[in-house]
């Protein structure tokens, strides 16, 4: 008969793990010799090897308290089930790593789908400023968050403006307004000029529902007294 510690070495695991399947009831507690100490016979041992090897394949304490000692048929579609759970959580887990890939492919932006992160960089290299590089970041990732459904036609959008150079002179003139004053000349002019560009463009405008509430909140923010003037200029011209 062993001892609970020769028990322990012989199935390569712990005296404390064999208390604790006695505890959970998967390993039923032995009889007891004359001085107290438990005493285990070969049964044990068996059981409890079948133990570690239910453990090292995935099961639960609890899943291996129910098939422990039943017939192999019914271990086998445990097993089936545990596998067939296995190989959702890879296709999930190739999943999250290939979206990883394509962030750390590009500009490693978690704010904006790749495509946009990709075109904001390269607004980022024609020379327009940090800060306006950031509330444009800011405005891209709540229109994403507010029109979902509209993302494609966002990218195509954004990327047709990029390669405007009209519209890029124009939104240079646009961040060149921070500094100045709201009742400047040159707000009316770039308000006229953009306005006429849009609608030449045919550049939709977005849905009018509390959507535009919030973009128009953000707006009121993020930009500067002569910016704001100048976006309500452009509303009422294209309007």
């Amino acid at each position: 008969m062993l001892t609970i510690s020769e028990l322990a070495n012989l199935a390569g695991v712990t005296p404390r793990a064999i208390r604790h399947y006695h505890r959970v009831g998967v390993l039923p507690e032995p009889p007891r010799r004359g001085n107290g100490y438990r005493s285990y016979g070969p049964a044990d041992l068996i059981r409890l090897t079948q133990i570690r090897r239910m453990q090292d394949v995935g099961l639960s304490l609890a899943e291996i308290g129910r098939l422990v000692g039943e017939p192999a048929s019914d271990t086998r579609s445990a097993l089936l089930a545990l596998d067939e759970e296995l190989g959702r959580q890879q296709a999930e887990l190739l999943r999250r790593r290939e979206a990883i890939a394509a962030v750390l492919a590009g500009p490693g932006d978690l704010a904006l789908p790749h495509e946009l992160a990709v075109l904001l960089e390269r607004a980022a290299a024609m020379g327009i400023p940090a800060e306006a590089v950031a509330v444009e970041r800011d405005a891209l990732a709540l229109l994403v968050a507010l029109y979902p459904e509209r993302v494609p036609g966002l990218v195509e959008l954004y990327a047709q403006a990029m390669g405007d150079e009209r519209m890029v002179e124009l939104g240079l003139r646009f961040t060149a307004l921070a500094d100045t004053p709201p009742d400047d000349p040159a707000v009316d002019a770039l308000a006229a000029d953009l306005a006429a560009h849009l609608r030449h463009r045919g550049t939709p405008g977005p849905a009018q529902d509390w959507r535009v509430d919030v973009m128009a909140t953000f707006f009121s923010e993020a930009l500067t007294p002569a910016q704001q003037r100048c976006g309500e200029l452009i509303g009422k011209e294209l309007g």
